[in-house]
């Protein structure tokens, strides 16, 4: 059933369904100058439909991500605080 709608209308609802209202949705399409027929149609084609998930690899990759700049930032700190005390900085 989705394509029959327009993918710039499709995109829109995919992206603020979780967010706002379908009402608030239709209102800011319609005043946008698309068709009341099209919005319609959008509107009961993909409010109903399930939202995309992020995948798993991306949920990892992420995770991995935070992990490995956390570790750097540490090694970083702990490096300074080393070489400050070699050259005898400490207060």
């Amino acid at each position: 059933m989705t394509s029959e709608v327009d993918p710039r209308i499709a995109d829109y609802v995919r992206e603020h369904r979780e967010r706002y209202t379908p009402e608030a949705i239709r209102q800011r399409l319609l005043e946008a100058g698309y068709p009341v027929t099209d919005v319609d149609a959008a509107l009961v084609a993909l409010i109903q439909e399930p939202p995309r998930r992020r995948g798993a690899l991306a949920v990892i990759l992420q995770v991995l991500l935070i992990t490995v700049a956390v570790i750097c930032v540490g090694a970083l700190l702990i490096g300074a605080v080393c070489l400050a005390l070699v050259l005898g900085l400490s207060g």
